[in-house]
């Protein structure tokens, strides 16, 4: 964190990221808004040089029948999200559509 407790901007923008990343895995798999957060899972952000990112999330526990992965990649520069993933399965945007955030 920067000085004083506050973000930098770069920080911000991977809050978002995650944030975005989030809401649009539960958006194109239901099934995810849906599952009980019963469990502790792993988060990992890695950011390019040239502002890409990848974000990646797995959630375990009990009432799941096996680990959920599920990952985001986009551009935090461009502030778009170019795909998310859930145990393999990839969502992207139709044709001519942009997932921004």
């Amino acid at each position: 964190m920067g000085a004083c407790g506050k973000m930098t901007p770069a920080e911000q923008a991977q809050m978002d990221a995650v944030g975005a990343c989030t809401n649009k895995a539960e958006a194109v798999f239901p099934v995810l808004s849906q599952m009980p957060d019963t469990g502790s899972g792993d988060t990992d952000v890695h950011v390019g040089a040239a502002g890409t990112f990848d974000f990646t999330a797995s959630m375990s526990g009990k009432g799941r029948p096996l680990p959920d992965r599920f990952s985001c990649h986009g551009n935090l520069n461009q502030r778009t999200i170019e795909f998310v993933e859930l145990n393999g399965v990839k969502k992207r945007p139709q044709p001519q559509e942009v997932w921004k955030f």
